[in-house]
């Protein structure tokens, strides 16, 4: 499947808890997103709006914390800014923040 194939395999070869997380209003490209996730072998949790996904992200942060959050811009109510502030601000400094990539 290429070569971001061979990169994914090894990125989860090397972290059996890897988790992503898709945070996406619009469903057509929430799921065009997951199923390029999904080509490369990476299974991505969603959700809709950015309060969601700073729940998620908050309360995984001690169990299964997200490795990977890609962050939709323009959310609905609570911007992906927003969101992501929220996030960095609620982390847990003892723990791994995700990585998170605006798209």
């Amino acid at each position: 499947k290429g070569p971001f194939a061979l990169c994914t395999q090894r990125l989860m070869a090397t972290n059996n808890s890897f988790r992503c997380l898709v945070v996406e209003d619009v469903a057509i490209n929430q799921e065009v997103l997951t199923r390029i996730l999904t080509y490369l072998g990476i299974a991505a949790e969603t959700v809709r709006t950015g309060e969601a996904a700073v729940e998620a992200v908050l309360a995984s942060a001690h169990t299964r914390p997200f490795t990977v959050v890609f962050m939709d811009v323009r959310l609905p109510k609570m911007s992906g800014d927003q969101a992501v502030n929220e996030i960095l601000k609620g982390f847990p400094s003892s723990c791994a923040r995700p990585k998170i990539i605006a798209c």
